[in-house]
């Protein structure tokens, strides 16, 4: 065990009347009382679970292409491969191949380097660049995915960003593998074209693709001859109307108000619905000697 692991462990007061009282830790969600190591380990080091889905369907809901996406994904988690991670495995030195004196982290290549400052300074507007080029790679892309910071020809400012980031790192890669390769000397109309392209792309596909949607009304129809009718609608799974039809044989021999109680009964293990009668003041006093039940099940279009 490491050093500084023991000494926090030593510093831990014990159980005492002076010190107050220990703490439980109760695990929200699992709704029991089981240890876990996982949710242990979630709670200590702070992880959200509810933050990082909102930046996971954040990021991989922007209209960019697939391999932009998948850029986007791994520097949130810091696993750009960068000077500084080389360095690390002995490979190469750790400082910007622009810079020279800066050391390459996972948040210079794409913001801080002097090469990125020159298309976020004309494109971010000036009451906004302390706050964009401020805090840690996490509260960076919280900033740019939360909302428009500048909306340039119909295109939103997260897609703008992400291929922004995107063209940055491909830009410098190419620039370490290919002798002859030069950025483009307009580096903010390129960006924008490429934005463009794929927002144009999108909504072609939607064009073409999208299909009729055609709306059924189905109306209330009277039964037979002989028969009494009850409707009982509930709103279920995913928007679905379930309308519970139930058609019953009047003949003679069962009180009515227990075949009612019978059928609510089979209702709930069905459909695991209540049932709500209308006009039960006209149906309660009459006396049915023998029932037949019928349910039929339809679903209403929209």
């Amino acid at each position: 065990m490491p050093q500084e692991s023991k000494n926090r462990i030593a510093a831990i007061l014990p159980p005492s009347a002076g010190n107050g009282k220990d703490k439980p830790i109760i695990f929200v969600g699992a709704g029991t009382d089981e240890f876990s190591v996982a949710k242990m380990y979630k709670l200590l080091c702070h992880f959200e679970e509810d933050e990082m889905e909102w930046i996971w369907k954040k990021i991989w809901s922007l209209q960019v292409t697939e391999r932009t996406k998948c850029f986007m994904w791994l520097a949130f988690h810091n696993r750009l491969l960068t000077n500084s991670t080389k360095a690390r495995m002995g490979l190469n030195h750790g400082m910007c191949d622009y810079c020279r004196e800066v050391e390459e982290m996972c948040l210079h290549a794409p913001r801080d380097c002097e090469l990125a400052k020159s298309i976020w300074t004309s494109i971010v507007p000036v009451h906004a660049r302390a706050s964009f080029y401020g805090g840690d790679l996490i509260n960076w892309f919280k900033y740019n995915l939360q909302g428009d910071l500048n909306k340039i020809n119909e295109i939103h400012w997260p897609e703008f960003w992400a291929n922004g980031c995107y063209s940055l790192w491909t830009w410098r890669n190419k620039e370490q593998h290919d002798e002859n390769f030069l950025r483009p000397h307009q580096p903010v109309p390129f960006v924008l074209q490429r934005s463009r392209e794929y927002f144009n792309a999108v909504q072609t596909t939607k064009v073409t693709t999208m299909k009729p949607h055609r709306t059924v009304w189905v109306g209330w129809k009277p039964p037979g001859a002989g028969w009494v009718k009850l409707t009982r609608t509930e709103l279920l799974k995913k928007q679905t109307q379930l309308v519970v039809e139930v058609f019953c044989a009047i003949a003679k021999g069962i009180d009515l108000v227990d075949s009612l109680n019978s059928l609510a009964f089979v209702m709930h293990s069905w459909w695991n619905c209540g049932v709500c009668w209308k006009d039960c003041d006209l149906l309660g006093g009459w006396d049915i000697k023998r029932w037949n039940l019928k349910l039929i099940r339809q679903r209403l279009s929209k």
